[in-house]
Protein backbone atom coordinates (compact mmCIF):
# COMPACT_ATOMS: atom_id res chain seq x y z
CA UNK A 1 0.00 0.00 0.00
CA UNK A 2 1.49 3.72 -1.12
CA UNK A 3 1.93 6.47 1.44
CA UNK A 4 -0.68 8.12 -0.08
CA UNK A 5 -3.29 5.34 0.22
CA UNK A 6 -2.58 4.67 3.34
CA UNK A 7 -2.58 8.37 4.52
CA UNK A 8 -6.17 8.66 2.84
CA UNK A 9 -7.27 5.02 5.21
CA UNK A 10 -5.76 6.59 8.10
CA UNK A 11 -7.97 9.46 7.46
CA UNK A 12 -11.23 7.88 6.56
CA UNK A 13 -10.31 5.76 9.75
CA UNK A 14 -9.98 8.77 12.11
CA UNK A 15 -13.16 10.16 10.70
CA UNK A 16 -15.06 6.95 11.46
CA UNK A 17 -14.12 6.79 15.00
CA UNK A 18 -15.05 10.19 15.81
CA UNK A 19 -18.70 9.93 14.54
CA UNK A 20 -18.92 5.82 15.94
CA UNK A 21 -16.94 6.52 18.74
CA UNK A 22 -18.17 3.18 20.33
CA UNK A 23 -17.26 0.92 17.10
CA UNK A 24 -14.19 -1.60 17.86
CA UNK A 25 -11.11 -0.97 15.59
CA UNK A 26 -11.56 -3.98 13.96
CA UNK A 27 -14.73 -3.19 12.25
CA UNK A 28 -13.78 0.57 11.75
CA UNK A 29 -10.67 -0.23 9.55
CA UNK A 30 -13.17 -3.07 7.91
CA UNK A 31 -15.62 -0.18 7.12
CA UNK A 32 -12.64 2.41 6.36
CA UNK A 33 -10.85 0.04 3.98
CA UNK A 34 -14.37 -0.68 2.44
CA UNK A 35 -14.97 3.46 1.32
CA UNK A 36 -12.02 4.47 -1.33
CA UNK A 37 -13.38 7.24 -2.73
CA UNK A 38 -16.55 7.68 -1.17
CA UNK A 39 -18.02 11.30 0.66
CA UNK A 40 -18.40 11.74 4.47
CA UNK A 41 -21.77 11.27 3.93
CA UNK A 42 -21.26 8.22 2.06
CA UNK A 43 -18.92 6.56 4.90
CA UNK A 44 -21.69 7.01 7.56
CA UNK A 45 -24.06 6.03 5.14
CA UNK A 46 -22.44 2.55 4.56
CA UNK A 47 -21.28 2.16 8.05
CA UNK A 48 -25.03 2.28 9.49
CA UNK A 49 -26.12 0.37 7.06
CA UNK A 50 -23.15 -2.37 6.10
CA UNK A 51 -20.91 -2.82 9.02
CA UNK A 52 -23.20 -1.59 12.27
CA UNK A 53 -24.82 -4.83 11.92
CA UNK A 54 -21.74 -6.58 11.59
CA UNK A 55 -20.22 -4.75 14.71
CA UNK A 56 -23.12 -5.96 16.79
CA UNK A 57 -22.91 -9.30 15.75
CA UNK A 58 -19.02 -9.19 16.90
CA UNK A 59 -19.66 -8.00 19.88
CA UNK A 60 -22.63 -10.33 21.34
CA UNK A 61 -19.44 -13.10 19.97
CA UNK A 62 -16.61 -11.71 22.00
CA UNK A 63 -19.34 -11.08 25.33
CA UNK A 64 -19.84 -14.86 24.50
CA UNK A 65 -16.38 -16.26 24.17
CA UNK A 66 -15.19 -13.87 27.43
CA UNK A 67 -18.09 -15.66 29.36
CA UNK A 68 -17.51 -18.99 27.44
CA UNK A 69 -14.12 -19.03 29.70
CA UNK A 70 -15.74 -19.90 32.84
CA UNK A 71 -12.62 -18.50 34.96
CA UNK A 72 -13.54 -16.28 37.98
CA UNK A 73 -11.68 -13.50 38.76
CA UNK A 74 -10.01 -13.60 42.26
CA UNK A 75 -10.65 -11.45 44.91
CA UNK A 76 -7.37 -8.95 46.75
CA UNK A 77 -6.44 -9.45 50.16
CA UNK A 78 -4.45 -6.55 50.36
CA UNK A 79 -2.58 -7.37 53.69
CA UNK A 80 0.67 -7.73 52.50
CA UNK A 81 3.36 -4.91 53.73
CA UNK A 82 4.08 -2.11 50.66
CA UNK A 83 6.62 0.58 50.78
CA UNK A 84 6.90 3.54 48.17
CA UNK A 85 10.40 4.83 46.67
CA UNK A 86 10.67 8.65 45.16
CA UNK A 87 13.48 9.76 43.27
CA UNK A 88 14.62 13.30 42.87
CA UNK A 89 14.21 14.47 39.76
CA UNK A 90 18.02 15.78 39.72
CA UNK A 91 18.80 12.07 39.92
CA UNK A 92 17.21 11.29 36.51
CA UNK A 93 19.12 12.83 34.28
CA UNK A 94 21.26 10.32 32.20
CA UNK A 95 21.23 7.16 31.70
CA UNK A 96 23.41 6.38 34.95
CA UNK A 97 22.54 4.29 38.50
CA UNK A 98 20.20 6.18 40.96
CA UNK A 99 20.92 5.35 44.62
CA UNK A 100 17.81 3.78 46.25
CA UNK A 101 15.79 6.31 48.58
CA UNK A 102 15.04 4.62 52.52
CA UNK A 103 11.43 3.54 51.59
CA UNK A 104 8.02 4.79 53.48
CA UNK A 105 5.49 2.41 54.79
CA UNK A 106 2.00 3.89 53.98
CA UNK A 107 -1.31 2.57 55.07
CA UNK A 108 -3.13 0.46 52.35
CA UNK A 109 -6.59 1.34 50.52
CA UNK A 110 -9.97 -0.94 51.77
CA UNK A 111 -9.58 -4.36 49.97
CA UNK A 112 -12.27 -4.52 46.81
CA UNK A 113 -14.42 -6.71 49.00
CA UNK A 114 -17.22 -5.72 47.26
CA UNK A 115 -16.66 -8.69 45.29
CA UNK A 116 -18.24 -11.22 47.36
CA UNK A 117 -18.18 -14.46 46.74
CA UNK A 118 -14.86 -14.86 44.67
CA UNK A 119 -11.69 -16.89 46.18
CA UNK A 120 -9.19 -14.48 47.74
CA UNK A 121 -6.08 -14.08 46.36
CA UNK A 122 -3.15 -12.44 48.57
CA UNK A 123 -0.95 -9.11 46.70
CA UNK A 124 2.77 -10.52 46.40
CA UNK A 125 4.67 -9.58 49.38
CA UNK A 126 7.90 -7.71 47.65
CA UNK A 127 5.45 -5.30 45.80
CA UNK A 128 6.59 -1.64 45.44
CA UNK A 129 5.32 2.02 44.64
CA UNK A 130 8.46 3.78 42.80
CA UNK A 131 7.64 7.32 41.77
CA UNK A 132 9.95 7.61 39.41
CA UNK A 133 9.01 11.33 38.04
CA UNK A 134 6.14 13.19 39.57
CA UNK A 135 3.16 11.28 37.16
CA UNK A 136 5.01 8.55 36.18
CA UNK A 137 4.33 5.61 38.81
CA UNK A 138 5.89 2.19 38.58
CA UNK A 139 4.17 -0.40 40.74
CA UNK A 140 6.40 -3.52 41.07
CA UNK A 141 5.35 -7.00 41.46
CA UNK A 142 1.45 -5.73 41.60
CA UNK A 143 -0.48 -8.26 40.13
CA UNK A 144 -0.73 -11.83 41.39
CA UNK A 145 0.19 -14.69 39.19
CA UNK A 146 -3.58 -15.62 38.98
CA UNK A 147 -5.00 -12.76 38.43
CA UNK A 148 -2.66 -12.34 35.26
CA UNK A 149 -3.77 -15.24 33.45
CA UNK A 150 -7.12 -14.19 33.97
CA UNK A 151 -5.95 -10.84 32.16
CA UNK A 152 -4.07 -12.88 29.37
CA UNK A 153 -7.36 -15.52 28.94
CA UNK A 154 -9.60 -12.74 28.42
CA UNK A 155 -7.54 -10.53 26.65
CA UNK A 156 -6.44 -13.19 23.89
CA UNK A 157 -10.23 -14.23 23.29
CA UNK A 158 -10.90 -10.84 22.59
CA UNK A 159 -7.81 -10.34 20.30
CA UNK A 160 -8.50 -13.31 18.16
CA UNK A 161 -10.84 -13.76 15.11
CA UNK A 162 -13.82 -15.48 15.27
CA UNK A 163 -14.67 -15.49 11.61
CA UNK A 164 -11.96 -16.82 9.83
CA UNK A 165 -10.58 -12.69 8.88
CA UNK A 166 -7.53 -10.76 10.10
CA UNK A 167 -7.88 -8.58 13.14
CA UNK A 168 -7.18 -8.34 16.79
CA UNK A 169 -3.62 -9.52 17.06
CA UNK A 170 -3.52 -11.56 13.99
CA UNK A 171 -3.45 -11.48 10.43
CA UNK A 172 -4.99 -14.50 8.12
CA UNK A 173 -4.00 -15.41 5.05
CA UNK A 174 -5.74 -16.40 1.88
CA UNK A 175 -4.44 -20.05 2.86
CA UNK A 176 -6.37 -19.57 6.48
CA UNK A 177 -2.70 -19.63 8.03
CA UNK A 178 -3.36 -17.47 11.46
CA UNK A 179 -0.02 -15.52 12.20
CA UNK A 180 0.50 -12.94 15.06
CA UNK A 181 0.43 -9.41 13.23
CA UNK A 182 3.37 -7.41 13.27
CA UNK A 183 2.53 -5.26 10.61
CA UNK A 184 1.47 -1.50 10.80
CA UNK A 185 -0.73 -2.10 14.05
CA UNK A 186 2.63 -4.04 15.81
CA UNK A 187 -0.61 -6.52 17.08
CA UNK A 188 -2.28 -3.59 18.85
CA UNK A 189 -6.44 -3.25 18.95
CA UNK A 190 -8.60 -1.55 20.81
CA UNK A 191 -11.46 -3.03 22.80
CA UNK A 192 -13.85 -0.61 24.71
CA UNK A 193 -14.54 -1.60 28.22
CA UNK A 194 -17.82 -2.97 28.41
CA UNK A 195 -16.43 -6.19 26.93
CA UNK A 196 -14.18 -6.92 29.48
CA UNK A 197 -15.23 -8.33 32.92
CA UNK A 198 -17.01 -5.60 34.59
CA UNK A 199 -14.77 -5.81 37.64
CA UNK A 200 -11.19 -5.00 35.37
CA UNK A 201 -12.54 -1.08 35.90
CA UNK A 202 -12.38 -1.64 39.70
CA UNK A 203 -8.76 -3.35 39.48
CA UNK A 204 -7.62 -0.69 37.69
CA UNK A 205 -9.18 2.35 39.52
CA UNK A 206 -7.90 0.41 42.48
CA UNK A 207 -4.29 0.39 41.65
CA UNK A 208 -4.43 4.26 40.21
CA UNK A 209 -6.12 4.88 44.12
CA UNK A 210 -2.83 3.28 45.14
CA UNK A 211 -0.10 5.50 43.14
CA UNK A 212 -2.26 8.55 43.68
CA UNK A 213 -1.57 7.92 47.53
CA UNK A 214 2.13 8.01 46.99
CA UNK A 215 1.41 10.77 43.38
CA UNK A 216 -0.32 13.67 44.25
CA UNK A 217 0.17 14.71 40.79
CA UNK A 218 -2.41 11.95 39.24
CA UNK A 219 -5.61 13.48 38.65
CA UNK A 220 -8.90 10.95 38.32
CA UNK A 221 -9.46 8.14 35.51
CA UNK A 222 -12.80 7.28 34.11
CA UNK A 223 -11.57 4.59 32.26
CA UNK A 224 -13.74 3.61 28.56
CA UNK A 225 -11.55 1.91 26.33
CA UNK A 226 -8.43 -0.59 26.49
CA UNK A 227 -5.64 -0.82 24.38
CA UNK A 228 -4.54 -4.16 23.83
CA UNK A 229 -0.67 -4.58 22.49
CA UNK A 230 0.97 -8.08 21.65
CA UNK A 231 4.75 -7.73 21.39
CA UNK A 232 6.53 -10.66 19.90
CA UNK A 233 9.86 -11.08 21.68
CA UNK A 234 13.70 -10.03 20.76
CA UNK A 235 11.91 -7.31 18.19
CA UNK A 236 11.61 -3.86 19.47
CA UNK A 237 7.88 -3.04 20.41
CA UNK A 238 6.82 0.32 19.62
CA UNK A 239 8.54 3.06 18.22
CA UNK A 240 9.12 6.74 20.14
CA UNK A 241 6.07 8.48 19.94
CA UNK A 242 3.54 10.55 22.33
CA UNK A 243 -0.14 9.90 22.89
CA UNK A 244 -1.50 12.40 20.09
CA UNK A 245 -4.07 11.42 18.55
CA UNK A 246 -7.46 12.69 18.01
CA UNK A 247 -9.23 10.48 20.56
CA UNK A 248 -6.50 10.61 23.05
CA UNK A 249 -6.45 14.82 22.89
CA UNK A 250 -8.90 15.08 25.85
CA UNK A 251 -7.06 13.15 27.97
CA UNK A 252 -3.63 14.19 27.30
CA UNK A 253 -4.56 17.87 27.69
CA UNK A 254 -6.41 17.15 31.19
CA UNK A 255 -3.51 14.76 32.48
CA UNK A 256 -5.81 12.04 32.84
CA UNK A 257 -3.76 9.32 33.35
CA UNK A 258 -3.45 5.79 31.39
CA UNK A 259 -2.85 2.75 33.69
CA UNK A 260 -0.83 0.22 31.59
CA UNK A 261 -0.64 -3.71 32.63
CA UNK A 262 2.54 -6.21 31.84
CA UNK A 263 2.03 -9.42 31.41
CA UNK A 264 4.56 -12.52 29.92
CA UNK A 265 7.95 -11.53 28.68
CA UNK A 266 10.22 -8.54 30.41
CA UNK A 267 10.34 -5.51 28.33
CA UNK A 268 12.04 -2.04 28.31
CA UNK A 269 9.73 0.97 28.83
CA UNK A 270 12.19 3.58 27.19
CA UNK A 271 10.80 8.03 27.81
CA UNK A 272 11.76 11.54 27.52
CA UNK A 273 10.20 14.72 27.56
CA UNK A 274 11.84 16.08 24.83
CA UNK A 275 13.14 14.22 21.64
CA UNK A 276 16.59 15.81 22.32
CA UNK A 277 16.69 14.76 26.20
CA UNK A 278 18.67 12.03 27.41
CA UNK A 279 16.71 8.63 27.34
CA UNK A 280 15.49 7.13 30.43
CA UNK A 281 14.82 3.88 30.43
CA UNK A 282 12.34 1.33 33.16
CA UNK A 283 12.39 -2.50 33.01
CA UNK A 284 8.62 -3.61 33.27
CA UNK A 285 8.09 -7.67 34.17
CA UNK A 286 4.71 -9.59 34.00
CA UNK A 287 2.83 -8.01 36.97
CA UNK A 288 4.04 -4.89 36.65
CA UNK A 289 1.63 -1.97 36.48
CA UNK A 290 3.15 1.45 34.79
CA UNK A 291 0.95 4.82 35.47
CA UNK A 292 1.39 8.39 33.72
CA UNK A 293 -0.84 11.10 33.77
CA UNK A 294 -0.43 14.79 35.21
CA UNK A 295 2.88 16.36 33.87
CA UNK A 296 3.86 13.50 32.34
CA UNK A 297 0.55 12.48 30.04
CA UNK A 298 2.65 13.53 27.13
CA UNK A 299 6.17 12.24 27.43
CA UNK A 300 7.86 10.37 24.73
CA UNK A 301 7.86 6.79 24.72
CA UNK A 302 8.58 3.62 22.98
CA UNK A 303 9.19 -0.21 23.86
CA UNK A 304 12.52 -0.90 22.36
CA UNK A 305 12.89 -4.61 23.34
CA UNK A 306 11.10 -7.52 24.84
CA UNK A 307 13.39 -10.09 25.97
CA UNK A 308 12.51 -13.60 25.70
CA UNK A 309 12.72 -16.26 28.00
CA UNK A 310 11.31 -13.80 30.85
CA UNK A 311 7.94 -14.83 31.38
CA UNK A 312 7.16 -16.18 34.81
CA UNK A 313 6.59 -20.01 35.30
CA UNK A 314 3.08 -20.96 35.37
CA UNK A 315 1.92 -18.48 32.88
CA UNK A 316 0.66 -19.65 29.91
CA UNK A 317 0.61 -17.82 27.37
CA UNK A 318 2.00 -17.12 23.69
CA UNK A 319 5.59 -16.15 23.72
CA UNK A 320 5.71 -12.23 24.27
CA UNK A 321 4.62 -9.62 25.68
CA UNK A 322 0.65 -8.58 26.32
CA UNK A 323 0.33 -4.75 27.53
CA UNK A 324 -3.14 -3.64 28.87
CA UNK A 325 -3.60 0.06 29.14
CA UNK A 326 -6.83 1.49 30.31
CA UNK A 327 -7.60 4.55 28.97
CA UNK A 328 -10.05 7.50 28.39
CA UNK A 329 -11.10 8.85 25.15
CA UNK A 330 -13.51 11.74 24.55
CA UNK A 331 -14.28 13.34 21.26
CA UNK A 332 -15.58 16.47 23.15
Amino acid sequence: MSDERSLRTFQRRTFLGLTFPDVSSYVLNCCANDCEGMTKEEMSKLMTEKWLPIASDLDAKRKAQVASLEIELPQFVDDAPKEIKKKKKSRLQGSGAVSKPKAKSISSPSPLSSWGGLSAVPLPTNRSIDVVRPGLVVMKNAIPLEIQQHFVDVSTALATPTNGLSGGWYTVSKDGKQSFNTGLTWGATTETLSHFPQQYRALCVSYLEKARAACSELPELDPNIVLMNFYTPDNPGIYWHRDNSTADRFAVERGIPVVSFSLGCSCDFAWKMEPTDPENNVVLNSGDVLIFGGPMRSILHSVPKVYSGTMPKGLKMAPGRINLTFRQQCIN
